[in-house]
């Protein structure tokens, strides 16, 4: 029985919320461990436990005293080798800590792929300066220097001719915890997204994902999403190979996963892939194309039950278009305005009072929302009529 189970939550923060939500509906006991603060997901808790999520054992201390039936983390990277940590020493479902290892260094994970196969750019382990004369051997301008165990596009750095090819892997590995990074082959082509479920080793889907991706300074960040994907079904079959490929080159089990893809001539290349459901409203973007609750799925196998009774398909062919919402100033929110029932979904991460940033990365967004319509058009134009509507005012 799904009920009165008992599933540990890493972090009490927004990513975490709707699973949380999902779980009170299923009758699981939610729990949540993190640092002390005021998180939203505290408030939802059956038990509160305080440590740091990032260090593994601190948690076993934390909750040593009791049964946990499952543990998730959803939309970060964060800290899902404590996950896997955790489902290895106390014998429960999910991503195992080898695992969650290779899904946090880049290295390990491109070893993997390339080991099995998978369609994924050239590369080679940068460990001191005299392996970059190799690496000119290997690859050709432009090449990607990039910090193996950072998360956002930190540490990453395009390298155009020698000469920023050592100065960026000088900042790559002053800016790493490690003391090596990679260099790879620069792929030129759309970037793109899939979100994928596997259960006792069988993928349940693979969903093809557009990105909407925003340019600031030298980085770039996801600001939406949509599908189904507007591609081929030569190149939507090839993404769910690939997928696949990489997923079993990675032993991923039993959650759910989140893939970038770049595509360059019709081919698609795995940039990388983790253990863990995608960010950015890509859990909502997912459940409402499939006409499901997704987070379902993902606290059921979590806690060791059968997801597939939650997997209930009912695509009514609209593309789904998920975007975050953002500010283009900065300052303290006076006033939050908004018609809720306009869109499926929408969700502001700001009350009055807190302080906005500008919009600069992922961690400045206020809000998201969801649309669905025959076309793209029509899902823009009634994104264009909620924010007619939408009042934001700071002092």
């Amino acid at each position: 029985m799904i009920a009165s189970k008992k599933l540990l939550f890493l972090g009490g923060g927004r990513s975490n919320i709707n699973a949380i939500k999902s779980a009170l509906e299923l009758g699981i006991k939610p729990y949540v461990v993190g640092m002390e603060g005021n998180y939203p997901g505290y408030k939802l808790a059956e038990k509160i436990f305080i440590a740091n999520i990032m260090d593994k054992y601190d948690v076993m201390k934390a909750i040593k005293d009791e049964k946990i039936d499952g543990v998730l983390i959803c939309c970060s990277d964060r800290a899902i080798e404590t996950v896997g940590f955790l489902n290895d020493h106390l014998g429960l479902n999910g991503i195992t800590e080898s695992a969650a290892k290779r899904c946090n260094n880049k290295y390990e994970m491109k070893q993997a792929l390339f080991n099995k196969g998978v369609n994924t750019a050239k590369f080679m382990k940068l460990e001191k300066e005299a392996d970059l004369k190799r690496a000119l051997e290997l690859l050709t301008f432009p090449v990607i220097v990039k910090a193996v165990d950072l998360q956002s596009s930190k540490g990453v750095y395009i390298c155009k001719d020698e000469t920023e090819l050592m100065e960026n892997y000088c900042k790559s590995i002053s800016e790493s915890n490690l003391t090596y990074c990679i260099v790879e082959e620069f792929i030129e082509g759309r970037e793109l997204g899939a979100q994928a479920f596997v259960c006792n080793g069988k993928i349940v889907f693979v969903l093809p994902h557009g990105d909407i991706i925003a340019h600031e300074g030298k980085s770039t960040v996801p600001v939406g999403h949509y599908a189904p994907l507007d591609c081929s079904e030569k190149l939507r079959k090839r993404i769910a190979e690939e997928a696949g490929k990489a997923i079993d080159a990675l032993e991923l089990n039993n959650c759910a996963v989140n893939i970038d893809f770049i595509v360059k001539d019709d081919v698609p290349y795995i940039l990388e892939l983790s253990g863990r459901v995608g960010a950015n409203c890509l859990p909502e973007m997912t459940g409402y194309h499939y006409g499901m609750d997704y987070y379902k799925m993902i606290v059921a196998v979590a806690v060791g039950e059968d997801p597939f009774s939650y997997f209930t398909p009912n695509m009514k062919g609209k593309i789904t278009l998920v975007k975050m919402i953002n500010s283009a100033e900065t300052g303290v929110l006076e006033l939050l305005e908004y018609d809720k029932d306009m869109l499926p979904y929408v969700s502001f991460f700001v009350n009055k009072g807190d302080k906005v940033s500008s919009f600069k990365n992922s961690n400045d967004c206020i809000g998201e929302m969801l649309v669905q319509g025959d076309t793209m058009e029509e899902c823009e134009e009634k994104i264009r009529k909620f924010y007619e509507k939408l009042v934001i005012r700071f002092k």
